[in-house]
């Protein structure tokens, strides 16, 4: 079985384009900084908005999919919200949770490889 075998077996069994995810495994040997820059949390009527400012920085062009994960109480599950994010910039996540996050943390379960997370963690003070 070849690469691009493996591959089309793959995409065959999904409605995701697997190709670019599977190279973030395969291929592609990038340098890349995915960090947290900032984290606002404010109490709306259906709770509490929040925002939080990410930032990428790569050695080339590349598409990152992963995820934020939150979560408002110690040991509670990781709730998910994907991340599809391309090369260097800033973006903004926003979400409305019931209660107010403790934690806030990119790519909690560790799905994606050869990225740098030293400032992926946001804890509430």
């Amino acid at each position: 079985m070849t690469y691009e075998d493996f591959v089309d077996c793959m995409q065959n069994h999904t409605e995701a384009d697997v190709a670019a995810a599977v190279a973030q495994w395969t291929i592609r040997n990038a340098q890349v900084d995915l960090r947290i820059d900032d984290v606002a949390v404010q109490q709306v009527d259906e709770g509490y908005a929040v925002q939080v400012d990410l930032g990428i920085e790569a050695d080339g062009t590349i598409e990152i999919f992963s995820a934020l994960g939150y979560r408002d109480f110690p040991d509670e599950t990781w709730q998910l919200i994907d991340l599809r994010l391309k090369s260097d910039g800033w973006y903004s996540v926003k979400f409305v949770s019931e209660e107010k996050p403790l934690e806030i943390q990119i790519d909690p379960l560790f799905r994606v490889p050869q990225i740098e997370l030293d400032n992926n963690i946001w804890i509430v003070e």
